[in-house]
């Protein structure tokens, strides 16, 4: 039999701290007759499980490597006189060699995880601007780990209501992983004040900027930007207002506006706003509000036409930020310049190949006022820039919108002659497009088309207009607009992937935390969908479509919990395929480091586990026999 080498271990006492009872180094010298505790010289090297005086010693990283011989052996805090009273007791280590073999009781209290997904996600987000915001602002109480835990689980299971949380938890491997009732979801939501929201997009936007510094060279970085409405039931929420519902809800609603990186589908920046402000109204508050938060500067903002106006260009020159806007073609200035390039536009030599459509750029002398108020007597004074204008035709677009109405009002002629009653949306097309002439007793004599008005109204089909600031070239400016899908694709995720629909909430507090977490849910499930696009741009295959199916079959990857680490099951196949094609790292045997592993061991669970096994042991025992 091998000798075993006893560790030679300084002096250690024990310092209790709430449910955890650590064992530090100490050092005593005589003064005035008394032993006293020299200050400084305590360094904790371990702790005790069950946070009890005396059982198994988990020694620190540190201390180990300064004994190594501790790795072959398991150290047992033990009382050498136990009848004696507290103030006289003393204790000592027992070293018995580290048993590989597992236990029946070990097999009992090992739990198992779904731990495929969260391992995948938590690569993803490592290391990146939200996660380093998250880590700065809410580390306190890891409320980080706990926003982010609800992230995946809104994420994963495709719903924002925490009811089912509590479940999740128990069977999926998370960052913090102790289950949260719903009531403990609703104390951490609100928990998130406008302060700590304000700092998480400071910090979030001076991490992006550094990483968006580095691109120096790689042309423009565009941030799209748009709303959304997120009906509610709830009657006593400040913001939730009646306004242009996006999802034809009859509710009231809260509108949320976002800008998302396009490249990197990362959200930089959102806010919530009262239900009943239009979108066109927005501008000059997000362009104040991107200032105070350190979005970047030098990143143009694509605008849908919904934000088109001409006060909100005036808005952009005066103060000077970037922009892309798609302008309404009702608006007369958009009218003037299709007419004026009209001819060009619909002529061969105009096509460009790479986009599909007819495309002429231009550059105008924009007028707009100077940004603060003056005392001259007529009009504040001008400042000049250049604006560049690209005008797209599209002969499809055209085509399909005059065979539509021509088909449509073919027939409401239809249903006319047969004296058959019409539709609402047909009643509209028959009053604007149709001349109908009756007799004196209602009868109809004639139904001609009003070619004026149909002319007018096609006038511009399969015509659009971008102006800019700073993007001179047409093919330029027709790829930024139609990245703008980042954003789109942002609130799709929010909606349909999180189940953001509805927030479920009654109170403004509450409301204002939960969004913020959805808001956590979206750029995580964003950066997954983005990683998998970079991905297959590589080259790289794909084995499944769609991230719902690429989560789906990661869920087959498992984790279990032991008492001594976590281990994975092995990674094969398909599941290998995924996380070599998505760039991620295979888990290994043994992968947390002890500070991850006491985040998932949590001390009230575990006596429970004894506890149940302690009156159990003999049937457990005696059924896995019968097995």
């Amino acid at each position: 039999m091998a000798v075993m080498n006893i560790p030679k271990l300084p002096p250690l006492k024990h310092v209790k701290n709430g449910k955890y009872c650590y064992l530090v180094t100490f050092k005593n010298v005589w003064l005035d007759g008394k032993s006293v505790t020299v200050p400084g010289s305590t360094k904790t090297v371990g702790k005790i499980e069950g946070g009890k005086v005396v059982g198994k010693v988990i020694w620190t990283d540190a201390f180990a490597a300064e004994h190594p011989e501790l790795e072959a052996l398991d150290a047992y805090r033990m009382l050498k006189n136990p009848d004696a009273p507290s103030g006289k007791r003393r204790y000592f280590i027992r070293f018995e060699p580290h048993n590989e073999m597992v236990s029946l009781r070990k097999v009992l209290n090992a739990r198992s995880f779904v731990a495929g997904p969260s391992w995948v996600l938590d690569h993803i987000i490592a290391d990146t601007p939200l996660t380093k915001a998250l880590n700065s602002v809410f580390s306190g109480y890891c409320r980080n780990r706990k926003i982010v835990s609800l992230a995946y689980y809104m994420y994963l299971f495709h719903t924002t209501a925490v009811e089912s949380y509590g479940a999740f938890a128990e069977n999926y491997r998370l960052p913090w992983q102790v289950p949260l009732r719903p009531g403990q979801c609703s104390k951490l939501f609100k928990s998130i004040s406008s302060k700590e929201i304000n700092g998480f997009l400071k910090k979030l936007n001076e991490e992006v900027c550094k990483l968006e510094a580095e691109n120096v060279g790689g042309g423009n970085v565009y941030y799209a930007l748009d709303s959304t409405s997120v009906s509610t039931y709830a009657r006593h929420l400040i913001k939730a207002q009646y306004g242009h519902n996006k999802d034809g809800d009859a509710l009231k609603q809260i509108n949320i506006l976002m800008m998302v990186n396009q490249e990197t589908g990362l959200p930089v920046y959102y806010r919530t706003y009262d239900g009943d402000v239009p979108d066109v109204s927005t501008i000059m508050h997000t362009l104040r509000d991107t200032v105070r938060l350190g979005v970047n500067r030098q990143a143009v903002a694509v605008c849908d036409r919904g934000y088109s106006s001409i006060i909100n260009l005036h808005r952009f020159y005066q103060s000077e930020a970037s922009f892309v806007m798609n302008m309404r073609t009702s608006f007369r200035l958009a009218r003037d310049f299709i007419i004026e390039h009209r001819q060009e536009l619909e002529a061969p030599d105009s096509y460009i190949p790479d986009i599909g459509q007819h495309a002429v750029s231009t550059t105008k002398i924009w007028k707009y006022p100077v940004n603060f108020t003056t005392d001259c007597a007529k009009r504040r004074p001008q400042l000049k820039a250049d604006m560049h204008v690209h005008i797209f035709f599209d002969e499809n677009i055209k085509h399909e919108r005059k065979q539509l109405i021509t088909k449509a009002l073919a027939c409401v002629r239809t249903k006319l002659a047969a004296k058959e009653t019409l539709a609402n949306n047909e009643k509209c097309l028959a009053e604007r497009f149709l001349i109908i002439k009756k007799d004196d007793a209602g009868n109809i004599l004639s139904v001609k088309t009003d070619t004026a008005k149909l002319a007018e109204y096609l006038f511009t089909a399969g015509y659009r207009v971008l102006v800019s600031d700073c993007v001179t070239g047409a093919v330029e400016a027709h790829r930024a607009y139609q990245m703008r899908n980042s954003v789109e694709e942002a609130f799709a995720v929010m909606k349909q992937d999180i189940g953001g629909r509805r927030f479920g909430t009654s109170t403004d507090s509450t409301t204002e935390g939960k969004i913020f977490t959805v808001f956590i849910a979206a750029a995580i499930g964003l950066m997954f969908k983005t990683r998998i696009s970079q991905c297959k741009t590589k080259g790289m295959q794909i084995p499944f479509e769609g991230d719902r199916a690429v989560m789906t079959k990661l869920s087959g990857i498992k984790a279990t919990l032991w008492e001594d680490g976590m281990y994975y099951t092995e990674v094969t196949g398909k599941k290998r395929e995924l996380l070599e094609a998505l760039d991620i790292p295979l888990p290994d045997a043994a992968v947390f480091t002890k500070a991850e592993l006491e985040n998932m061991k949590e001390d009230d669970a575990a006596e429970e586990e004894e506890t149940f096994i302690a009156n159990n042991v003999e049937e457990l025992a005696a059924a896995l026999a019968e097995v």
